[in-house]
């Protein structure tokens, strides 16, 4: 089941997951599907049609980390920080 917003809040913003778009635009619904659920807030609980049980939740949210963690490339290599080390250490304060 997905994460519905009702059509009249579409264009609410509601800052949440660092982010402050509107609902209509967000990706993240899940998230605050969650936090509705959690807090019983009725405030946030009527923003959508109907809301998942946790178990579809929680794997929505798995879906999402597989989607977002695919994006990633595995060619960036960390790069290694060099040492202070008398061959490449800044010159500038020496006499």
């Amino acid at each position: 089941m997905e994460v519905i917003i009702k059509t009249e809040f579409l264009d609410t913003v509601i800052g949440f997951n660092n982010s402050a778009l509107p609902l209509g635009k967000r990706q993240d619904l899940h998230i605050l599907a969650e936090m509705a659920k959690n807090s019983n807030d009725q405030s946030l609980l009527h923003l959508f049609e109907e809301l998942p049980d946790q178990e579809e939740l929680n794997q929505i949210k798995e879906e999402k980390l597989l989607e977002e963690t695919t994006h990633v490339s595995t060619d960036n290599k960390p790069t290694k920080k060099q040492r202070n080390t008398p061959k490449n250490a800044d010159t500038r304060d020496k006499p």
